[in-house]
């Protein structure tokens, strides 16, 4: 399973260390989700999108 995360719009008008700040927070929040679920996944970004990765089930 594949889900694509769009960010905020107003991130891009951002400084890069705030914008680096809420995306760990965002994939950290997505991570504890997923461990709540017992869902094992992967997340990463590139610049405006978050990928997370989930075993099929």
């Amino acid at each position: 399973m594949k889900f694509i995360v769009r960010l905020f719009p107003e991130i891009s008008i951002k400084s890069r260390p705030v914008r680096n700040r809420l995306i760990q927070q965002l994939q950290q929040n997505i991570i504890n989700a997923a461990k709540h679920h017992n869902l094992e996944l992967h997340v990463f970004s590139q610049w405006d999108k978050q990928f997370v990765r989930c075993a099929d089930a």
